[in-house]
């Protein structure tokens, strides 16, 4: 199927499992937009993923898994996806127990759940410059803070000022938690 007026496109075709990918774009009021969509033969969304995951790129602005932005070159979606390889958004904090020095392992990519609105989103930053680690003691009251840099791996601290007790480091990009874990200082 193809149809077209002056200002628009779409086009739908069947793939060879059944499936049917429509794409469409709209020129009207002056902006350009393109949109595809694959549906099953239900005319339900069909997706390998459970939600919407939005991509950090050379962009310079999100790009959503279920979009194709033509405006933007160069866009850039890992095959080493976080959500295949859940240990590369992870923060790493050995020795776990420790009596005073901790080695402190950045995740690879930083990972955003926007449970907000209608649709819940995921936001994969591939790229990030700086975020701020936090340690908490089990009261929830922060005792370290500090601004640390994607490129700034590993981290070493000395922990022999704090007391004994279970402690919980976090990495906050954004406002959000994107990365935490516990650890006990004996």
């Amino acid at each position: 199927m193809l149809t077209t007026t002056s200002n628009s496109y779409i086009s739908a075709v069947k793939t060879f499992d059944n499936k049917f990918v429509s794409v469409a774009n709209d020129a009207s009021l002056g902006s350009f937009q393109i949109v595809a969509v694959k549906v099953n033969s239900d005319l339900e969304y069909d997706s390998i993923y459970t939600q919407p995951y939005t991509y950090d790129s050379l962009c310079p602005h999100p790009i959503v898994s279920d979009t194709v932005d033509p405006s933007c070159e160069n866009v850039y979606v890992s095959i080493d996806e976080p959500f295949k390889k859940p240990e590369t958004t992870k923060l790493k904090i050995y020795p776990n127990p420790t009596d005073k020095n901790v080695t402190v392992g950045l995740p690879n990519y930083l990972v955003v759940n926007n449970n907000r609105g209608h649709i819940p989103t995921t936001t994969v930053y591939h790229q990030w410059a700086s975020a701020t680690l936090q340690v908490l003691d089990i009261k929830g009251v922060t005792i370290i803070q500090q601004e640390v840099e994607s490129t700034q791996q590993p981290i070493h601290m000395n922990l022999s000022h704090m007391p004994a007790g279970m402690y919980l480091f976090r990495l906050v990009y954004k406002g959000s938690v994107v990365a935490d874990c516990k650890l006990v200082v004996r």
